[in-house]
């Protein structure tokens, strides 16, 4: 069994090489040809005759980098598939058991909140949340940020604003997680989630000291950028001067979004839609519809 192109390749070295310009490729963010190199790997793995090769680590990490770049390339389509074989077939293994919690689970809540998919995320949420506590010592300080800030986004798209700040204070508040990851654009983006949902929990008292804290913050992560300075000042500006009628409301959205289609012409501002949209949450207001159902709509065309 040859691998096309590179005759005469043993099986271990196939995968070795499969992985390695996947990884490549991931790191120079050609993520359409990351995808194929994993879709390669995972179709060497199941056409191999090897005894034990589908419960094997190759085929747990390979279906999960999968898994990953089919959502970084919009393949909504095959993304589904693919988180239910790596459950189907690692599940009932008990040394997988704490993998598929920081690894798929992980990638899984990221996903739900990345494609919009509340009610699934919901759905998952309890069983996190036990596992936060049951893989604690296993679970490495990257991934609890990402699953306290993916829980908060899931309770911030379903509108319930105090379980949302209930996570987002888990999050903020690991002073070991600040102390080791003080670079993360994770926690430069918390920050900003933050200081977001309280202002659409009309926590309006509290929207000064929050922006100074996030300010202060994240200026020892890195410079902010254009993107994120104007949302920031938008939210301070319009908790502090409260507009009263409907009309001005819609036009100060109006000019937040003319602001940002503009700063983002500017490729390394883009980074922040990375994190979260923000155009979706401009066009909740602007429309009326709920967030989530707008990244579902733009998922969708």
């Amino acid at each position: 069994m040859n691998l096309p192109g590179w005759p005469g390749f043993k099986f271990d070295e196939k995968i070795i090489l499969l992985n390695f310009k996947g990884m490549y490729y991931m790191s120079k963010a050609n993520f359409k040809e990351c995808l194929k190199q994993f879709v390669r790997l995972i179709d060497e793995i199941e056409n191999s005759d090897r005894k034990n090769i589908l419960v094997s680590n190759e085929y747990f990490l390979g279906l999960n980098n999968l898994l990953l770049l089919q959502v970084m390339n919009n393949n909504f389509e095959n993304y589904n598939e693919t988180l239910n074989k790596i459950y189907r077939q690692f599940e009932s293994i008990p040394a997988y058991k704490s993998l598929l919690f920081n690894v798929t689970q992980c990638y899984e809540l990221g996903i739900y909140c990345e494609i919009g998919e509340v009610e699934k995320g919901l759905k998952i949420i309890p069983t996190v949340e036990n596992n936060l506590k049951k893989y604690d010592s296993e679970t490495n300080g990257i991934n609890k940020l990402l699953f306290y800030l993916n829980i908060a986004i899931i309770y911030f798209f379903n509108k319930n604003y105090s379980k949302s700040i209930y996570w987002l204070n888990i999050f903020l508040n690991d002073y070991s997680i600040k102390k080791n990851d003080v670079s993360s654009n994770i926690y430069y983006y918390g920050h900003i989630i933050n200081i977001l949902v309280h202002f659409e929990a009309k926590n309006y008292d509290s929207i000064d000291y929050l922006y100074n804290q996030c300010i202060n913050n994240i200026k020892k992560i890195r410079k902010i950028n254009a993107f994120d300075k104007v949302v920031l000042n938008f939210i301070k500006t319009n908790a502090t001067h409260l507009i009263k009628s409907q009309k001005e409301q819609l036009n100060s959205f109006h000019q937040l979004k003319k602001a940002l289609t503009e700063i983002i012409k500017t490729p390394e501002e883009s980074i922040s839609l990375h994190f979260f949209d923000f155009f979706s949450w401009i066009d909740s207001h602007l429309n009326n519809e709920s967030i989530a159902d707008l990244i579902k709509k733009k998922r969708l065309n």
